[in-house]
């Protein structure tokens, strides 16, 4: 693995995109999780 040559972070070449769930499904397990976490968020705060 001596051979392969350490890329830069970003590659002037392409620009960068903005992160994108690669399919509705996970755009909806995305939505729901965020539900969840901000329902316990508010339920540690009320408690």
């Amino acid at each position: 693995m001596r051979d392969r040559k350490p890329h830069p972070e970003t590659r002037p070449d392409r620009p960068a995109k903005p992160p994108v769930p690669l399919c509705r499904y996970e755009e909806l397990a995305m939505r729901e999780n965020r539900l969840r976490e901000e329902k316990a968020a508010k339920r540690e705060t009320d408690a």
